[in-house]
């Protein structure tokens, strides 16, 4: 789970080597792709088989539920109907705690809506609410004990959870590199980024929204961090910086270009729409062409890559909020408003 997108859809994309858990793709409204990336370790329901086939839940009988638990009457029934209720809620803020760990944004939550017995254990379903609103459902087993539950991996519910230490703020040497926003802004944002990223596409409709609501207060930059697997990613980044080579302004519009243009499957981004895109915001062309033919700034896009590395960025969309760690859009824009509002 995490807060943007991996090579196998989470809403961060890694670099291939690594491998880690995010929380990610952010706060705010998230897109399902970001909801589906963030829940996708939890919503991998592995069919507990050592208590022989699963068969379908049974339905609640009338009269026979407690806040929303179904207690099946049974001889092999584990747990009382009040034992039942406190499990539900104990589960809710169990897998709660659970998505936050592994970097779900602030108004993520689990609520587990029934539990239900279903051969030798329980069934219990539960929804990821994201501000209100069911993102995603999915179902996971419990032993009659109440202590196991397998969703995905085993789970000890026996074991208290600790959140992990937010990391510190580190100092990223920003100095010379063209930006966007104020120049005595309360906020400075960095971020690592792929313009063949789809999740660095929501981000930049996040910081659309940072930079309308706290206009005058918020400083951007931008560093290349185009991941291996995208095959158009390097030479986007490298557009990028051969616009900044001419005009800032008119390398931030190459910027918007390149994310409204393009997309994740490498569409919008091949050389040929890159250099149309300079020709069509009235850059020098024969000097873009140019840069983008002899690779002049492969060299800026593989530091800025190196760079990354060095402060812990392996995936993108990875942000740096006034130098605290932030990763996907809505994260960033949920660590502006925390600063701003």
């Amino acid at each position: 789970m995490d807060g943007h997108e991996h090579e196998h859809s989470h809403p961060q994309e890694h670099h291939p080597q690594y491998h880690s858990s995010y929380g990610h793709a952010g706060g705010k409204k998230l897109s399902p792709a970001a909801i589906c990336a963030i829940v996708a370790f939890v919503c991998l329901v592995v069919g507990y088989f050592a208590h022989g086939a699963l068969n379908p839940a049974t339905a609640c009988p009338a009269g026979n539920s407690t806040s929303g638990v179904c207690s099946v009457p049974t001889a092999t029934s584990g747990l009382t109907a009040a034992q039942l209720a406190k499990l539900k809620t104990d589960m809710s803020d169990y897998l709660t705690t659970v998505v936050a760990i592994n970097g779900a944004p602030e108004g993520v939550t689990v609520v587990v809506r029934n539990i239900t017995q279903d051969g030798g254990m329980y069934k219990a379903g539960y929804d990821i609410m994201q501000n209100g609103t069911v993102a995603q459902s999915g179902s996971g087993y419990v032993t009659l004990d109440g202590k196991r539950l397998f969703i995905g991996s085993y789970m000890d519910l026996t074991v208290p959870l600790v959140m992990p230490t937010p990391k510190p703020a580190v100092s990223i040497n920003v100095t010379g590199r063209p930006y966007r926003g104020a120049d005595n802004a309360t906020v400075t944002i960095v971020e690592f980024s792929d313009f063949q990223c789809p999740y660095c596409k929501v981000a930049a409709a996040n910081l659309d929204t940072v930079f309308a609501n706290y206009n005058g207060s918020v400083k951007y930059y931008l560093l290349d961090f185009p991941l291996s697997f995208h095959v158009n990613a390097e030479k986007a980044s490298e557009a990028f910086e051969c616009a900044m080579l001419q005009d800032q302004n008119k390398g931030w519009a190459m910027f918007d270009t390149l994310f409204s243009k393009g997309s994740g499957d490498g569409t919008g981004l091949a050389v040929a729409d890159l250099k149309a895109y300079a020709q069509n915001l009235s850059l020098d062309t024969a000097k873009f062409n140019k840069c983008l033919d002899e690779n002049q700034t492969a060299a800026k896009v593989a530091a800025d890559e190196a760079y990354g590395e060095s402060v812990g960025v392996s995936g993108t969309p990875t942000f740096f909020v006034n130098g605290v760690e932030a990763v996907g859009g809505p994260a960033m824009q949920s660590a502006v408003e925390a600063i701003l509002k």
